[in-house]
């Protein structure tokens, strides 16, 4: 895990941090916040309304410990990817493209800044393979909702330059 921004193993970090791997995450079908949050220990309520805000300001709140403001400097959980801070539109954020998923329980201040009290969720994105890999996901529901992933990857430039192209499609 990278809990503390080093590379360590799970039974060493001194934190509360469960880890998921993509493995693991597509076998329990967890593939956004809101189903990461069934199996996490914390809750994404998600924010409602029409406005702006109603779309991109929605919370996590791990230990019960909600902020007292709708605004996202305002929350005591936070979501990072591989180590970035997400500010809003964290019910966007798709699962497509992940090696693992790290969530830490309790303050976590020191290392990822004032919004992180109740804890935090952090996304770690795969590196692109070196060998050619393509892959492939469809969704569809009986509500009419269509989900596709198409993901391609593989050496660029001989050895040395690696890339990855995602296409994602959610109707």
């Amino acid at each position: 895990v990278t809990a503390r921004k080093r590379e360590e193993t799970l039974i060493n970090a001194p934190l509360s941090v469960q880890a998921l791997t993509s493995v693991q995450l597509e076998a329990a079908g967890i593939v956004d916040l809101n189903s990461l949050q069934t199996v996490a220990g914390f809750t994404f309520p998600k924010a409602a309304g029409t406005a702006a805000a109603g779309r991109t300001f929605g919370s996590l709140i791990f230990r019960g410990l909600a902020g007292d403001g709708a605004l996202p400097q305002d929350a005591s959980g936070s979501l990072f990817i591989d180590g970035i801070y997400v500010s809003g539109g964290l019910s966007s954020v798709n699962f497509s493209d992940l090696e693992r998923v790290e969530v830490l329980k309790g303050p976590q201040n020191a290392y990822f800044g004032r919004s992180t009290f109740g804890g935090l969720v952090n996304l770690i994105t795969r590196n692109p393979s070196d060998t050619f890999q393509a892959r492939g996901n469809a969704e569809f529901t009986d509500r009419g909702t269509n989900n596709f992933d198409l993901s391609v990857e593989g050496p660029l430039f001989g050895d040395k330059v690696r890339g990855r192209l995602l296409l994602l499609s959610n109707r």
